[in-house]
C-alpha cells in the first residue's frame, strides 16, 4: 500500500549514530536537502562531540531523515541546539521530523539542557 506521495507504507526505523561509516549517509542527505553547504569538519564537530544527539530515520535500507544537534553553555543556561534537520520530500508529513526532534530533545533534557533552539530555512515552493 502507498501513501498520498506514492511512498510505500513500510514502518520507519530510527537509529542513533553508530560510527564513522554512517557519516557519508548523513552528509549526502543534508547536502541534497539544505541550501547551506557544510564542510566535513562541521559534520565531524557536531557528530564527534555529541553522537547521542544524532539520529537517522530509515525506510527499508534508505535513510530518509536525519537530525544533528549539539549542547553546551550559552550565557547563563545549558542549551541544546538543533543544527541540521532533514526529511526527504516523499516522506514529509508522516511525523518523522517530530520523532527525530523528540529523540534528540529527550537526550538533551536527560543531559540537563534547560532550553533548545534551532534555525530554519524558508522556501516558497
Amino acid at each position: 500500500m502507498d501513501d498520498e506521495n506514492g511512498a510505500a507504507m513500510v514502518p520507519i526505523r530510527y537509529v542513533s549514530y553508530q560510527g564513522e561509516e554512517q557519516l557519508p549517509i548523513i552528509m549526502s542527505l543534508i547536502d541534497q536537502e539544505l541550501s547551506e553547504p557544510y564542510s566535513i569538519f562541521t559534520y565531524r564537530y557536531f557528530i564527534t562531540l555529541w553522537p547521542q544527539l544524532c539520529f537517522m530515520a530509515f525506510h527499508e535500507d534508505t535513510c530518509v531523515g536525519t537530525i544533528v544537534c549539539k549542547m553546551g553553555q550559552h550565557r547563563n543556561t545549558f542549551r541544546g541546539y538543533i543544527a541540521m534537520l532533514v526529511v526527504i520530500k516523499p516522506f514529509r508529513g508522516r511525523g518523522i521530523a517530530t520523532e527525530l526532534v523528540t529523540r534528540s530533545i529527550q537526550n538533551m533534557r536527560d543531559a540537563g539542557c534547560e532550553e533548545v533552539t534551532l534555525e530554519a530555512e524558508m522556501h516558497s515552493d
